[in-house]
């Protein structure tokens, strides 16, 4: 087992993250969560996001 000094030495810097993560523009702010959590969640995907007439989902 490590002490803690040996995992302090070790630990990077701080924090290091990918290019992944949650998509904010997704949500739809101005919708409450406990209204209609799919809005809230996914109201900016929805509004800039066009399905062709033809298809009832894209994949």
């Amino acid at each position: 087992m490590l002490s803690s000094t040996a995992l302090a030495q070790t630990a990077p810097n701080g924090p290091r993250f990918g290019s992944f993560g949650v998509d904010l523009s997704a949500r739809g702010p101005s919708i409450k969560p406990g209204d209609d959590f799919w809005a809230y969640a996914n109201g900016g995907w929805d509004k800039r996001t066009d399905f062709p007439a033809d298809r009832a989902a894209i994949a």
